[in-house]
């Protein structure tokens, strides 16, 4: 009986350390509610450290990059209009590189080249902001990703933050 409550007390200490790195973690960067909820409640998180962190927040940004290029791409299918299409396909462009290049290059250089994580969540950063940005001097229409794009934003500021904390 006293195991069990031993193992019970040691589990308990466990994810109360685990949820305390998530909080201290979330708690330096810009957005720490966005932080906590990509965080929170993904199981991969305990036991992780402030490197396995910042992966899951870089996984969860590459979800929503593939995310968004998808309904980019159906957009593009279905739009007849030259200049929304020339705003759609510079937001496929950006987001492929954003899932292609920028997100798997933080991903890679996490706790080995900091500096180049920070330039590739920057890179993804700038993709979104430049997409959104595409649909404004000029043309008629509103972008139809802005909350997307917002979502990615702080995604990539979070990954940034974080990546930024491991450096000094």
């Amino acid at each position: 009986m006293s195991l069990i409550l031993f193992l019970s007390v040691l589990y308990t200490l466990n994810y109360a350390s685990h949820g305390d790195l998530v909080a201290k973690t979330c708690k330096k960067t810009t957005y720490p509610s966005v932080c906590n909820a990509t965080l929170s409640h993904n199981p991969h998180t305990k036991g992780a450290d402030v490197k396995g962190l910042v992966r899951i927040v870089l996984k969860a940004a590459a979800v929503k990059a593939l995310t968004i290029l998808n309904r980019v791409n159906v957009l593009l299918e279905k739009t007849r209009d030259p200049l929304l299409k020339q705003s759609l396909d510079l937001c496929a462009s950006l987001y492929e590189d954003a899932s292609i290049n920028n997100i798997p290059g933080a991903y890679k250089n996490v706790g080995k080249d900091n500096p180049t994580a920070i330039s590739k969540a920057q890179a993804t950063f700038d993709d979104a902001e430049t997409c959104e940005n595409s649909y404004g001097d000029g043309t008629k229409y509103k972008s139809p990703f802005t909350a997307d794009n917002n979502t990615m934003k702080k995604l990539a500021t979070v990954a940034r933050d974080i990546i930024a904390s491991l450096i000094g």
